[in-house]
């Protein structure tokens, strides 16, 4: 699975001093068929030619695959090296924290990636606003298929009252819960198959003298959020209506 790592929203300054390691991110090319693609509030996809901010009608609904509550992270330990470190000690006590609990977490902007054990020090920091800070954002994701929205809301606030950071680290909540969908284009014969049943009864309605014909079924899939766990996925598409010659 290849991931796009958001450089410019996570900021990617690293403290300098002896903890600083030299960090370089690539953005690689998006498989949206396979990544877990990331909601909040109306995010559509608009990178390809022909894009119209038009939302058709007709498309697939359906409920997203996680929820996700951004969860800030950051120290304010003077000594650069110390600070770097209680921050590193924190992500891993709330990484196992949460894991029993039954969430997992994640971070990237529009692209997500599990945080375990093994990447955890791989983790990019960035200045916290103040002198002397660092700290990150990432996601506490859960499974919508396996726990609602009251419950997952209600393991992460007890988790965070009840967790201890490390030294003078924070751990607190980021903002708004977003979405989650894995691979979005997968999706493309659901709503295909919506398009075309509304094309058919419209033809229907107009009668043997009328031709349907429908352009733009050719783009990528898009998605906007509708709800607090449903996605609204469809394609750009133009439907017209003629007089058969």
């Amino acid at each position: 699975m290849r991931f796009l790592f958001a450089a410019l929203a996570l900021g990617l300054a690293i403290p300098t001093g002896a903890a600083a390691q030299d960090f370089e991110v690539e953005e690689e090319e998006i498989d949206f068929n396979e990544a877990n693609i990331v909601v909040t509030g109306t995010r559509i996809r608009s990178d390809f030619e022909g894009y119209s901010d038009s939302v058709p009608l007709v498309g697939y609904q359906r409920q997203a695959d996680f929820l996700l509550q951004p969860i800030r992270i950051t120290g304010d330990t003077r000594d650069a090296g110390q600070r770097v470190r209680e921050v590193y000690q924190t992500i891993e006590r709330f990484l196992r924290a949460a894991n029993a609990q039954g969430i997992a977490l994640a971070y990237g902007d529009v692209v997500t990636t599990d945080v375990t054990s093994a990447n955890v020090r791989d983790l990019p920091l960035r200045g916290a606003g103040r002198p002397d800070t660092s700290g990150i954002t990432l996601y506490a994701t859960t499974k919508l298929s396996e726990m609602n929205v009251a419950t997952a809301q209600e393991r992460l606030s007890a988790l965070m009252n009840d967790f201890n950071p490390v030294g003078r680290a924070l751990v607190e909540s980021g903002g708004s819960p977003s979405l989650s969908i894995v691979g979005p284009d997968r999706y493309r014969p659901q709503i295909v198959e919506a398009v075309a049943a509304d094309a058919n009864a419209m033809a229907a309605r107009f009668g043997d003298g009328y031709a349907v014909e429908v352009t733009g079924l050719e783009g990528t899939v898009q998605w906007q959020r509708r709800g607090t766990t449903d996605l609204f996925l469809y394609i750009p598409y133009r439907l017209t209506i003629t007089p058969k010659p």
